[in-house]
């Protein structure tokens, strides 16, 4: 979705003048990444570097009230936020707060330290500013008004649905059984303790995406993804995926990531690859309704 049609569709549902001033932009190193966090209410603050205002003549200074839509890294716009909080603070004395409120890594104000200290500097020495420890930062705090995307538990109705999905050759062996027989089999995604644990439904636009299940099973967080048939190769995959990711992040878990994938799956593989999983490992798996050849993916964190 482009912005224009994002805040158009934003303004009409909350009755705001679509004539109301709003910036479209993505959020700086990992924007995928960072807007997933935003979409899930992880992430509700971002800082800047002051300085930068006052030598990026293009870039307006952000002010309490401001509208933004949040770009993802194709551009398309994912989500719209409101700013409600700024503060001008040294760097030295952003504390634990602002840390927490950006949402990434551990949300310790160390690990955000670390990557701003790196960060900005980058960005002082692209610009010809200096940067230290009392260099003035823009600590932004905002609302989330608008999302493309939401991410839910996953309910018995959407289970059910998942279970009815038929993939077109070569992906049918994706296809589950009925219902009944995936019960007898004892299959995941019938157990409905399950939903409120490790099930999630992933929506987009208000329309019933895929899911994905999280399990820690003591030494990987293993995850497994489905996305609807008809929705399969429509550039959902990268997004997906950077959700099931910030939910685990957001378990406050740093063990790895593990997935499997059939080798011949090549656009599963390539999405997987383009978030950091790698193929570790290629065996054959029995155990499956359709036994096969698979690949282990596992993304380190």
């Amino acid at each position: 979705m482009k912005p224009e049609e994002m805040w158009s569709r934003f303004c009409s549902e909350n009755g705001i003048d679509p004539a109301t001033h709003y910036e479209a932009w993505q959020f700086g190193g990992a924007p995928d990444n960072l807007a997933a966090l935003v979409m899930l209410g992880i992430k509700y603050a971002t800082a800047s570097l002051y300085d930068l205002y006052e030598v990026e003549d293009e870039e307006p200074m952000p002010q309490e009230g401001d509208y933004s839509v949040i770009l993802d890294s194709k551009d398309e716009a994912v989500c719209v936020i409101q700013t409600i909080q700024l503060d001008v603070i040294p760097f030295d004395e952003v504390g634990e707060d602002q840390a927490r409120g950006e949402g990434e890594g551990d949300k310790s104000l160390s690990y955000w330290r670390k990557v701003h200290d790196w960060f900005f500097r980058e960005q002082a020495k692209e610009y010809g500013v200096e940067f230290h420890a009392k260099s003035r930062v823009l600590c932004e705090k905002f609302k989330l008004c608008y999302s493309a995307y939401t991410v839910s538990k996953m309910t018995e109705a959407e289970a059910r649905e998942v279970v009815s999905w038929e993939y077109a050759e070569p992906y049918s062996v994706y296809n589950l059984p009925e219902w009944d027989k995936c019960e007898e089999l004892g299959l995941a995604i019938t157990d409905l303790e399950q939903y409120g644990e490790a099930f999630y439904s992933v929506k987009k636009e208000g329309v019933f995406l895929g899911y994905f299940h999280i399990e820690n099973n003591g030494e990987f967080m293993e995850l497994s993804v489905g996305i609807k048939p008809e929705l399969c190769g429509h550039g959902n995959g990268s997004m997906f995926m950077e959700l099931a990711l910030a939910t685990i992040e957001d378990m406050d878990s740093q063990m790895p990531v593990k997935l499997t994938v059939r080798p011949f799956n090549k656009r599963a593989i390539q999405c997987y690859e383009k978030v950091g999983f790698k193929i570790t490992r290629e065996y054959y798996e029995d155990s499956y309704i359709t036994p096969s050849e698979m690949y282990e993916m596992i993304l380190e964190r």
